[in-house]
């Protein structure tokens, strides 16, 4: 989808954000980034704000993962170029040397004293959060939301002040955008997955569980989930039954949630905080088009436990100690 032409189809009185972004984690389990490229109108403006921001996590740091970001208002010039364009085919310059360039084969980037520059290997596997397509071109959910790649190979190197990153990392490439963040949620994918004998199996999980404000009254949690498992779709994906779906706990660094479909059910367990080791965890602040800011907790190592059931009975149990979750809340 083309990143600009979305914020021209509305009007600038409602405002409007979009997020691509890149989630890696190296094959050495200790080393994991996540790359996210905003944009941002606030209600009632015409101007486009941009935001290139570099989260780096090494677990087995005490210090915070370190957070790069760098931020400017898009000129005309810029957003004429981007009209023409695409999020695989798109380059900013910032001031200095700074900049980032995606392409389909490839992202790199510099901010400051850190670089990044990955060949990727695309799956061309996506997921769609919403069951029907019309709920990505209506007015609801004001949030859309869709997972570009799901299981996304980066080769190269990040380079730090005092230290080069180098190799394989695994993750994926996601896409959202919308007139405002949801009032609050948790989110999390994960594409690395053993069964409970540490055997590895060909598995991605996908989804959230959000509350939203509806004429200025919260809705319950509504989910939305799927679970690809050796090449076979379980999906628990229907807007109309999102409130269906049991949330049995969600907190800032957990998540608990059972999705429920006529045949089968998923039991899914996602916990980021352990005592038996560090699990490193950013706090990024988020704009809201309305103006509103919000605090966003995410990790890329929580460890989960997930169970699919058909029928009632169990068909697979499956664990990962690289979950990614993020949550929201007011």
């Amino acid at each position: 989808m083309n990143p600009v032409n979305e914020f021209e189809t509305l009007k600038c009185q409602h405002g409007i954000y979009e997020s691509y972004y890149f989630r890696g984690n190296h094959s050495d389990g200790r080393h994991a980034f996540w790359l996210k490229h905003n944009l941002l109108r606030f209600k009632g403006e015409k101007k486009i704000r941009l935001d290139n921001i570099f989260i780096y996590f090494d677990r087995s740091s005490k210090s915070a993962p370190l957070v790069l970001q760098q931020s400017k208002i898009l000129s005309d010039d810029e957003i004429s170029k981007m009209r023409n364009s695409d999020w695989d085919n798109f380059k900013i310059n910032f001031e200095g040397d700074d900049y980032f360039f995606i392409a389909s084969g490839k992202v790199n980037g510099k901010i400051g004293e850190l670089e990044w520059n990955f060949k990727l290997q695309r799956s061309n596997v996506s997921y769609f959060h919403f069951d029907k397509k019309w709920f990505y071109r209506g007015f609801f959910p004001k949030k859309k939301i869709l997972t570009r790649d799901i299981d996304l190979g980066f080769s190269g190197e990040i380079k730090l002040k005092d230290n080069t990153v180098s190799g394989e990392f695994k993750g994926m490439n996601g896409h959202n955008w919308g007139k405002e963040h949801a009032y609050c949620y948790a989110y999390a994918d994960a594409n690395q997955f053993t069964d409970m004998q540490g055997n590895a199996v060909s598995a991605f999980f996908d989804g959230f569980s959000a509350k939203i404000k509806i004429a200025g009254c919260k809705t319950p949690y509504l989910s939305s989930g799927a679970l690809l498992l050796n090449h076979k779709w379980y999906v628990f994906n229907q807007v109309l039954s999102s409130y269906k779906h049991e949330v049995r706990q969600l907190d800032a660094r957990n998540w608990c949630v059972s999705f429920l479909s006529d045949t089968h059910k998923l039991e899914v367990d996602i916990i980021g905080t352990c005592s038996e080791q560090s699990i490193p965890w950013v706090a990024l602040m988020y704009d809201h088009p309305s103006g509103r800011v919000s605090k966003v907790e995410n990790t890329k190592f929580a460890k989960a436990h997930l169970r699919l059931y058909e029928n009632d009975q169990i068909m697979s149990e499956l664990k990962t100690d690289f979950f990614e979750l993020e949550t929201l809340f007011p």
